[in-house]
């Protein structure tokens, strides 16, 4: 039986579509971009045992991308996961997401809550990137519905 939600396929598939319009000025240029992905996630405070976990699992999928020859796409280039810490308060996962784009982030993904996933999304419709949510149900967020926002998670009454 398969089970909604956030896979390491639709992880994947979702950054490395993301990052590809993101990098296309690179390809343009001839460059073989690094692409860097921007994850915020809570790895201190209450929520830090599920954020840790989210976390690890943002990297073993850049690992698993990179393992393979990285984004064909885009000539072979490597995922570089660039990690903040929300410490489980949206206004940090704000500051965070705005930092990783100073680092050149070129896609954010994370969030965890709707406090997280609204206060990334504010970041990512004002910079224009695109934001992969990994865990926030979308009906229930209120990033739902911003032109640079996406989820993976699944449909809200499907968890135990």
């Amino acid at each position: 039986m398969r089970t909604a939600g956030l896979t390491r396929r639709r992880f994947l598939r979702g950054a490395a579509g993301a990052s590809a319009v993101a990098a296309f000025p690179a390809i343009l240029r001839g460059q073989v971009p690094e692409v860097k992905v921007g994850a915020v996630h809570p790895v201190s405070g209450l929520l830090a045992r599920v954020g840790q976990a989210c976390r690890n699992g943002a990297q073993m999928a850049a690992d698993e991308v990179n393992a393979a020859g990285g984004i064909r796409s885009l000539g072979g280039a490597r995922l570089t996961l660039l990690t903040g810490d929300s410490e489980t308060k949206a206004e940090v996962a704000q500051a965070e997401a705005e930092r990783l784009i100073r680092e050149g982030a070129v896609i954010l993904t994370g969030a965890f809550d709707s406090g997280h996933t609204m206060a990334m999304a504010k970041v990512a419709e004002e910079r224009r990137i695109p934001f992969l949510i990994d865990i926030a149900r979308p009906t229930t967020s209120p990033a739902k519905g911003t032109a640079t926002s996406s989820g993976t998670s699944p449909p809200a009454g499907s968890s135990g």
